[in-house]
């Protein structure tokens, strides 16, 4: 994976976490759209779910592990490549952290 894949499979990752979920036209306020639990959306925000659902586990690691093997790529410029803010990426490393670097 590099930094030019990342839009492509960004959008691959997020197709992948919705595939599986119910189509909902009404999601409750405050609610995620993959998992169910509470979620503050902020004004403007570009996602529709905790940072964690929104896309899966392995894309996680893989940006992770682009981000640790690549001293030019920053997690600015991952967010900037996947089109979401510094903090998502923030908290898809504290996620892979959280549950391990192995798949």
């Amino acid at each position: 994976m590099t930094l030019a894949d990342l839009p492509r499979l960004y959008a691959a990752a997020r197709a992948e976490a919705s595939a599986g979920k119910p189509v909902v036209e009404d999601v409750p306020p405050d609610t995620c759209r993959y998992c169910g639990k509470h979620l503050h959306l902020w004004p403007g925000t570009r996602i529709s779910g905790h940072a964690r659902c929104i896309v899966p586990l392995s894309f996680q690691r893989a940006v992770y592990e682009l981000w640790r093997g690549d001293p030019s790529v920053t997690m600015k410029s991952i967010a900037q490549a996947c089109d979401v803010s510094s903090n998502v990426v923030y908290r898809w490393r504290a996620n892979v952290e959280k549950h391990g670097r192995a798949a």
